[in-house]
């Protein structure tokens, strides 16, 4: 018997959640006055030291009134209260872009207003504190993600499928997970479904849509893990994979399959996605042959004779004269005898101590001509170093390209020739599979016909079958000539722990860029004809960080950031790349 499974039964994300606050402060007015008294004063100012200002927040400031005069005199009059309010507020402190203005006039009365004391109640403004501190990246990487992962405990004995909030089907064959020695599993099993369909998510789950230095573009991303109840992971057998149906809205030509241990780096397997406007079409599992692993190498750059920055000049404190006073006799347990004796030998060590000042003082005296000298010196030292430092980046990237063609291509030639029996053996496998394949598809479209069952939907699937959990990605190649290739480079003033992205505007594409020795952020070699925004973000004293800025090819992009918020930043991601199928 099948089950199916919906993403409801278990919690959602695991992690910690970001902290969260929430004031509210009412303060009173007089009959027809706006002017802030005495005791709405000494309130705004407790309640103004209870909100910390940081982090991502904002107030809302609401004008009311009783019910006495015209609506719109008590319109005008409610705005009048607002106003006051903000003006306090800005004078503290308050950023005015961060205070949401509003006013009701008498339309929200708190009590009633047929009696002197409920009407004093509602001459008022309410002032709402909200705040959303993030204590780190993660934890706004969290709030990106919310939702993109789903748990199911399934009966591993059973066949079964789950199906995802983004509309991803998995379904699971009977006795199909074995421990990590290899033994069918019967215990409830835990699967954990993460679905990466769009930019957001990939940014939250830091992927890029790479395979070895090549541009990808993906059809969809997606992480399957299982686990026992003791949290031990599980895997599938081998002659029982999953079979998985991913959405499609656009589906494009050419997609394959490709895995990945983290989402930072994809694994060609050559295997063909197949697009289905059918669900009981099942494609027959495909072989998967691997290529042998490609370890690249590692480019050091040498830092031989890199420029260094001159520094600021620095004048130490002049020496301090030595004062009589500190000079007394020192007493020793017989020193009474001989009082004079001490006088003299107190006396002599002022003179030394004088001594040793005069000398002191040549010698700053020379350390101070010689600082005149050097802030003189200074800015012409500056330019020197900045224009010998641009020489030195300029003479860096030509090695690191001479290194890409002379090492790295080369090497990825050698892989790619040494993987030459494997990818006969898989083309004679997938012709063989091709086969196969077409034959039992001819079979299902006869019996949809003769049983008046073929699908009609609109709706597209990616169909694939893999025995391999971890990250699964619908992707394909980006074939550009290395003429129209070039690596994006993004420098500026980044705060600590910040992450950078080239997204794509107009293809399913994104790529973590890396950051440099000398503080700036390089893609991989991408093509230069797709238009593309670096995007980066950061949390610095618990507020988000934002960086927007769209990529001009040749030329540098200069990273920016601003204060922003989850709902800027999301919106976006939204808006700023294209969704995967």
């Amino acid at each position: 018997m099948r089950q199916l499974l919906l993403p409801v039964l278990l919690l959602l994300h695991v992690e910690a959640y970001t902290a969260t606050t929430n004031e509210q402060l009412l303060v009173h007015f007089a009959k027809d006055r706006s002017e802030l008294t005495a005791e709405a004063i000494a309130a705004l100012d407790t309640f103004l030291d209870r909100c910390p200002l940081n982090g991502e927040y904002r107030f809302t400031v609401h004008g009311h009134t009783d019910s006495d005069g015209s609506l719109a005199y008590n319109d005008a009059l409610s705005a009048a209260r607002a106003d006051v309010v903000h003006q306090y507020l800005t004078a503290h402190g308050v950023p005015g872009d961060l205070i949401h203005m509003e006013r009701s006039g008498e339309r929200h009365p708190l009590e009633s207003n047929t009696n002197e004391r409920g009407m004093a109640a509602n001459r008022r403004v309410r002032i709402t504190f909200e705040r959303t501190y993030y204590g780190s990246l993660s934890e706004l990487r969290s709030a990106l993600t919310a939702g993109t992962v789903q748990r199911f405990e399934i009966d591993p004995g059973k066949q079964t499928s789950i199906c995802g909030t983004a509309g991803t089907r998995i379904e699971f064959a009977p006795h199909a997970f074995v421990d990590a020695h290899g033994r069918r599993v019967d215990a409830p099993v835990i699967v954990e479904l993460t679905e990466a369909l769009g930019p957001q998510a990939w940014v939250g789950h830091q992927l890029s849509t790479r395979s070895g230095g090549r541009m990808l573009e993906t059809g969809g991303m997606m992480q399957v893990t299982a686990m026992n109840r003791n949290g031990e992971l599980l895997r599938l057998a081998a002659d029982l994979p999953m079979q998985v149906s991913l959405p499609a809205g656009d589906p494009q030509d050419g997609m394959e399959l490709f895995l990945s241990a983290d989402g930072s780096d994809w694994s060609a397997t050559s295997q063909p996605m197949e697009v289905s406007t059918g669900p009981q079409w099942v494609e027959p599992r495909a072989p998967v042959v691997l290529d042998r692993r490609f370890k690249p190498p590692v480019y050091t750059e040498d830092r031989t004779g890199m420029p260094l920055k001159p520094s600021p000049p620095f004048l130490k404190r002049p020496p301090i004269l030595p004062i009589r006073s500190d000079f007394t006799p020192r007493r020793t347990f017989l020193s009474f005898l001989w009082p004079a004796r001490g006088e003299q030998e107190s006396e002599a060590r002022y003179q030394r101590a004088l001594a040793m000042h005069e000398k002191r003082m040549v010698r700053f005296e020379r350390q101070q001509r010689a600082f005149e000298e050097e802030v003189r010196s200074y800015p012409a030292r500056l330019e020197q170093y900045a224009l010998r430092k641009a020489a030195w980046d300029a003479r860096k990237e030509e090695e690191h390209a001479r290194w890409i063609e002379e090492v790295y291509l080369p090497a990825h030639d050698r892989h790619y020739a040494s993987n030459a029996d494997r990818r006969q053996l898989r083309d004679s496998l997938m012709a063989a599979w091709r086969g196969e394949r077409d034959a039992r598809f001819t079979e299902y479209m006869a019996t949809s016909d003769r049983g008046g069952s073929a699908a009609t939907s609109d709706l597209h699937s990616y169909l694939f079958s893999t025995n391999r959990l971890g990250w699964i990605n619908c992707d394909r190649f980006l074939d550009v000539p290395p003429t129209e290739q070039e690596a994006v480079i993004a420098q500026g003033d980044v705060p600590v722990g910040a992450e950078v992205y080239l997204v794509f505007t107009e293809i399913a594409s994104i790529m973590r860029m890396s950051e440099r020795q000398d503080g700036s952020w390089r893609s991989d070699k991408v093509s230069r004809k797709e238009p593309a925004v670096v995007f980066a973000y950061a949390v610095v004293d618990g507020r988000p960080q934002l960086c927007h800025e769209a990529v001009v090819p040749g030329q540098r992009t200069t990273l920016r950031f601003k204060p922003s918020g989850y709902a800027e930043i999301s919106d976006l991601l939204h808006r700023s790349g294209r969704k995967a199928g």
